[in-house]
């Protein structure tokens, strides 16, 4: 494997020389980075128009255009249009915030009743050969790095099944080397005996892929894109796939073209302001 492509598990004050090089030239320097716009080998590019649409309706809102009457018009709606989406993420929706706690608490009941939704995450593997800043988990970090193998993958599911959990969630670091399809696909037939549904939050895939994985027994999908700002997302992943900001936007789109059920996607709140944030303040929606 050249330098090119090495992936070094350990931090900053253990890599050689060259390496470490190579890391602060990544971190300091936006010319040494791969395009962050630019598909990778093996990246599928779909016709999809949605990203363009998306980035249409960031470039053209502006939340100061909005006012108090514009947020209690969305309250009364009994549907929240993307209109009104708008007003309450606007600065005019802040004195409204218990009114919309209370109308989205009043929907909730009216989809699901009083009910609530718990699934188990299992991570079958912890490596990563992304590099992206505010995560533990990047190729830089010395943390200790372990890939359950299938007996060790059964026995932890038979323990979180005894509890009565009747979902899990598997995921892996981004790592098709230490975390190939194949190797995920099989985990997902080892929790299909157990499980009733099943969820994968794992490195972005092509439609085939997501299709195969739908076939061993997937239901949903989870991938996380962190933020929807490309120049703001170029700053953080700076290394690996993830860095490909249009991929990773696309997967929902590929996932649901490959059969599954469910798509979850989200964002970092505050990456805007810092490129560390807790991971509490993460939101996700299933489609």
């Amino acid at each position: 494997m050249n330098e090119e492509n090495q992936v070094y598990f350990i931090d900053s004050d253990q890599l050689p020389p060259s390496a470490l090089e190579r890391k602060h030239r990544l971190e300091q320097d936006p010319s040494f980075r791969a395009d962050h716009m630019k598909y990778m080998d093996g990246m599928q590019v779909i016709e999809s128009d949605i990203k363009d649409k998306v980035l249409k309706a960031m470039g053209e809102y502006d939340y100061n255009s909005y006012t108090a009457a514009d947020v209690e018009r969305a309250l009364s709606h009994e549907t929240c249009s993307i209109e009104d989406f708008k007003a309450f993420l606007s600065p005019a929706a802040a004195p409204y915030l218990e009114q919309m706690a209370r109308k989205a608490e009043e929907i909730t009941k009216n989809h699901f009743g009083n009910t609530v939704y718990i699934f188990t995450p299992l991570y079958i593997a912890n490596y990563c050969q992304n590099y992206c800043i505010y995560c533990g988990f990047n190729c830089y970090n010395n943390i200790r790095r372990k890939k359950l193998n299938f007996q060790e993958i059964e026995h932890e599911m038979q323990v979180i099944a005894k509890t009565g959990m009747e979902e899990i969630l598997l995921l892996t670091g981004e790592s098709r080397k230490y975390s190939d399809v194949e190797y995920i696909g099989e985990a997902v037939k080892i929790a299909r005996k157990y499980f009733k549904n099943i969820g994968i939050e794992i490195y972005p895939v092509n439609v085939d892929e997501y299709k195969y994985l739908h076939e061993c027994g997937v239901d949903y999908v989870t991938v996380f894109q962190e933020t929807y700002n490309a120049d703001k997302y170029e700053t953080l992943h700076l290394l690996g796939h993830k860095r490909v900001w249009p991929y990773r936007f696309d997967s929902q789109e590929r996932a649901l073209m490959g059969g599954m059920r469910g798509a979850g996607f989200s964002a970092l709140l505050g990456l805007m302001i810092s490129g560390r944030m807790h991971w509490r303040l993460r939101f996700m929606f299933i489609i």
